[in-house]
């Protein structure tokens, strides 16, 4: 029977062979989570160019998606499709978010040194631009996923923006923005996980 474990193991197995164009989607890769954690800030403007961001993005951020996926890979390799895989997948992902948690704290206190504090009107305009600018590139590279991806993480704030008029100080904004991230986060999960399924049926005899 294929789980989410084994069909993942099968996936990355066939993909070790192909080793051609690999720094391009590493690139493609690290761009996204740099944009990930840029443009939601743009959008409820909290975003300023500080060293602790900077810090933020290439050690936490894209340190941890890479730490994860050779970490899993190391998992499945030792343990295969067992109870042990899912226990350490889940407590190394428990782990790993209160990390985020912590380190979303210290990056709002601490900023270290501040490089530009652009004001709400260029952060809403230039997180837009960049908004749209990444989704047309993710069509053009037929990468749905992550345009959906970048979707759910940039709506509520702009509902948020045009319900309150204000920004992430706004505790009514803060409200708004978070119960329809949980809403557009359960629907992407649910599709996900539907999708999943339907392939699963379809791989069937």
């Amino acid at each position: 029977m294929n789980t989410p474990v084994k069909t993942y193991a099968n996936t990355f197995s066939k993909e070790l062979n192909l080793t051609q164009g690999i720094y391009k989607y590493i690139f493609y890769f690290i761009s996204f989570m740099t944009i990930m954690v840029i443009i939601p800030r743009m959008l409820d403007n909290s975003f300023q160019l500080t060293l602790a961001l900077i810090f933020y993005i290439i050690f936490i951020f894209i340190g941890s998606f890479v730490f994860i996926l050779f970490f899993f890979k190391k998992l499945i390799m030792t343990w295969g499709d067992s109870k042990k895989t899912y226990t350490a997948i889940g407590f190394s992902s428990a782990a790993i978010f209160g990390i985020y948690l912590l380190s979303e704290y210290l990056l709002r206190h601490y900023p270290i040194f501040t490089f530009w504090a652009p004001n709400q009107t260029t952060n809403f305009v230039t997180g837009s631009i960049l908004l749209i600018m990444t989704i047309a590139i993710c069509f053009l590279l037929k990468q749905k996923y992550f345009a959906g991806l970048i979707l759910i993480l940039c709506i509520p704030n702009l509902l948020g923006l045009i319900f309150t008029g204000s920004d992430y100080t706004n505790p009514t904004y803060v409200i708004i923005s978070s119960i329809v991230l949980t809403i557009l986060s359960l629907i992407f999960i649910s599709y996900i996980v539907v999708q999943y399924y339907r392939e699963k049926k379809n791989q069937q005899p």
